[in-house]
């Protein structure tokens, strides 16, 4: 009879094992190879760094033949090499944003699997406005999807990072190229151009021709065209120049200039209600696609406050203040995640507030003015996603409710409202100085006044002063100064109004009876209005420019059918 063998495996063997190198490579025993990093020299055990790194598994087979070899290894910082050593014994390293792009590219010459793929998964969880490029240039094929569209939806702050001057002029025209830029101007596009080319003037200076390539230039200001453009380019572009100077100033031309560049990156237009106090508690989020000219509804916001705020902000659709049925003015503030279809709760704001304007800049978000149930406000706060708190800012000259604000050269303008009657008085505040200026009054005043940029202008439409209002007048910035535009063709107030492209889109609000579904389009070119279509859902509404590819990012049961 034979005897039965059982394979018996100890549960602390790999343990004791590794323990057991571990000690082994601090006492530096056994060890029969030296790992060269500038002037400092790491003895290491070469089967346990060929265990995770190809590059010392494909050593020259000769050196096994030696007692002790030494391998010189450049382009790596000696405290990497230090780090990554480490992680070969035991597994574990440190992350953190300032080191893993050194870690990254270390783990790659040393081709460390494991390693690439633990920082890429950091990078991607913890993208933000200044890593997003570098997870764009070393991150894993999903990773750099993400990072691709990140960059996409938040263009407009991204831009203004150290981080983008310092990327290579490929990544800058890959990102040039995207049709997905969430961008309200173009503008914006041909200022980040500007920015990164300055940055280090006599080195990129002769890639600006290329660069203009990508640039939708019929979409620019006239201004930029002759006094920015014009007069310094060349070559081939010159005549890109002319075709976008003909397409704004002889408007009947433009059938014959059709082309790419005269079509604004592909966006959607998201609108976000603002609870009207007009109609039931039903919070519906409406998606615009310009491109097809139709409206679908897009989330239940699944809230029952009135009259508050909304704001993309990242992944997130963020809901703040306003009140209950009960009149109860609230400072709650909570958001919806479009990519894992969750609801959190924020920290509340510092005080209740119905109606505030609420704008996110350089990655912090405001919520400026409002009502209380008492007065009017003129208090003004900001919330830091990092730390999770709230600290006010300066407070407004004038206390306001049912005003507005656009955000223009990362100068935030508020115009218009309510106190004690209703309001002309427009005010700017300054992010970098964190003070506030009074601005020249508009020529009608404003309550619920619908805002907008474009050009490089900043335009005032419609609103309420006792009655429904269809004018419309535009700021000059550099001269500080309004002058009268062409009306809308529906009188109206708290409608939604965004920049498509060089145009800009007005869309629901109320006439004092009933709330509007009309969706209008204005065109600067020729200063005159066109109604697109008369919407599937009516109210007062945000409306905010969001990028196909941010669209995309959404969780399946968060898209329309």
């Amino acid at each position: 009879m034979c005897e039965r063998t059982l394979t018996n495996v100890h549960d602390m063997h790999s343990k004791k094992g590794f323990d057991r190198i571990i000690e082994m490579k601090k006492l530096e025993k056994f060890c029969d190879l030296d790992v060269l990093v500038g002037s400092q020299t790491y003895p290491v055990h070469s089967n346990i760094m060929a265990s995770y790194s190809d590059y010392f598994y494909d050593l020259n087979p000769n050196f096994c033949n030696l007692s002790r070899y030494l391998v010189e290894i450049n382009d790596i910082d000696s405290d990497v090499m230090k780090k990554i050593i480490t992680f070969c014994y035991t597994g574990k390293i440190d992350l953190n944003g300032d080191g893993v792009e050194n870690i990254y590219k270390a783990a790659e010459i040393l081709r460390i699997q494991s390693l690439l793929e633990m920082c890429g998964n950091f990078l991607e969880n913890t993208i933000n406005n200044n890593n997003c490029f570098l997870v764009a240039k070393f991150g894993s094929y999903n990773s750099k999807i993400l990072a691709k569209e990140f960059i996409e939806f938040n263009f407009n702050e991204v831009c203004l990072t150290e981080a983008f001057l310092t990327i290579e002029f490929n990544l800058l025209v890959e990102i040039l190229k995207s049709d997905n830029l969430n961008v309200a101007s173009e503008s914006i596009v041909f200022s980040s151009v500007k920015r990164w080319v300055n940055h280090d003037f006599s080195k990129r200076k002769d890639y600006l021709n290329s660069l203009y390539e990508f640039i939708k230039l019929p979409l620019l200001p006239t201004e930029i065209l002759f006094d920015e453009l014009a007069p310094f380019i060349s070559g081939n572009n010159s005549s890109i120049v002319s075709e976008a100077i003909q397409w704004k100033t002889i408007p009947n031309r433009r059938t014959q200039l059709d082309s790419l560049r005269n079509v604004p990156r592909k966006s959607a237009i998201l609108a976000l209600s603002l609870g009207d106090h007009n109609v039931e508690f039903t919070k519906m989020a409406m998606l615009y696609d310009p491109e097809t000219n139709s409206m679908t509804e897009f989330m239940d916001l699944k809230t029952e406050t009135k009259n508050f705020s909304a704001v993309i902000f990242g992944d997130e659709i963020v809901i703040m203040g306003g009140y209950t049925g009960t009149n109860v003015f609230r400072n709650e503030v909570f958001s919806y995640n479009v990519r894992t279809g969750l609801k959190s709760v924020l920290p509340p704001m510092l005080e209740t507030r119905s109606r505030p304007v609420v704008i996110v800049i350089d990655g912090f978000l405001y919520a400026i003015g409002g009502f209380d149930g008492k007065s009017q406000l003129k208090t003004a706060e900001r919330f830091d996603p990092s730390s999770q708190t709230w600290t006010y800012i300066d407070p407004m000259m004038t206390a306001r409710n049912d005003h507005n604000g656009v955000l223009l050269d990362n100068i935030l303008y508020i115009i218009g409202g309510f106190y004690v009657t209703h309001l002309n008085s427009v005010e700017s505040y300054c992010p970098s100085s964190g003070k506030w200026k009074n601005l020249s009054p508009m020529i009608d005043r404003r309550q619920f006044p619908g805002v907008g940029a474009a050009g490089g202008f900043i335009y005032a439409i419609g609103g309420w002063i006792g009655s429904n209002l269809s004018t419309v007048e535009r700021y000059n910035p550099k001269t500080d100064t309004w002058i009268k535009m062409a009306s809308m063709s529906v009188a109206r107030y708290a409608l939604g109004v965004c920049a498509y492209g060089e145009k800009l889109l007005a869309y629901g609000g109320g006439n004092g009876s009933v709330t509007i579904a009309d969706l209008e389009e204005y065109d600067p070119a020729t200063n005159k209005w066109r109604t697109l279509t008369s919407t599937v859902k009516r109210g007062h509404f945000n409306f905010i420019t969001v990028s196909k590819g941010w669209l995309k990012r959404l969780k399946p049961s968060a898209v329309p059918n």
